[in-house]
């Protein structure tokens, strides 16, 4: 099976979910020991309950991004079934999670995205659509091929 080109933009774009969805499971692996201890022996019960449907809705939503964002990625059926078979063990969803989003990172700056903190940038999205600059997102629509870029005056590659 050949591989299949990624969809740069929804890796960018689907990225930036992901990582605000580790800081929520992060959170709740965290609040499963640490909350039950601090409230008490009458109230552990509820407050346990509580973190654990908010994991549960956390996992859910996070199984939903990794498959998104690895099918953006042009991953194999297999790797993707795995890796979210991998997302219903705790504290290995974390792993997970940190494995897709190293891959989507080291995918986009490849292709010379500046990744920050929460993943890449809005402005720097419009570099990845086909058809566009890759210095600073303009619409090559109507230019020579390898003609230099009116806005920044960048020079396509050829790969």
């Amino acid at each position: 099976m050949a591989k299949r080109t990624p969809n740069y933009e929804l890796v960018a774009k689907r990225q930036g979910s992901l990582l605000f969805l580790v800081l929520g499971l992060l959170i709740t692996n965290v609040a499963m020991f640490v909350l039950p201890p601090v409230v008490g022996p009458a109230a552990a019960g509820a407050a346990f309950m509580g973190v654990g449907i908010l994991y549960w809705l956390c996992l859910l939503v996070g199984l939903v991004l990794v498959i998104r964002l690895m099918v953006a990625e042009g991953k194999h059926p297999v790797v993707i079934v795995l890796l979210s078979l991998l997302m219903f063990l705790p504290i290995i969803n974390l792993l997970v999670l940190v494995h897709v989003n190293s891959e989507a990172t080291l995918t986009l700056k490849a292709q010379g995205i500046k990744i920050g903190l929460l993943g890449a940038p809005k402005s720097e999205w419009a570099k990845l659509k086909p058809g566009h600059c890759r210095g600073c997102g303009y619409d090559r629509a109507g230019i020579e091929l390898l003609g230099a870029c009116p806005e920044c005056g960048r020079i396509p590659e050829i790969r």
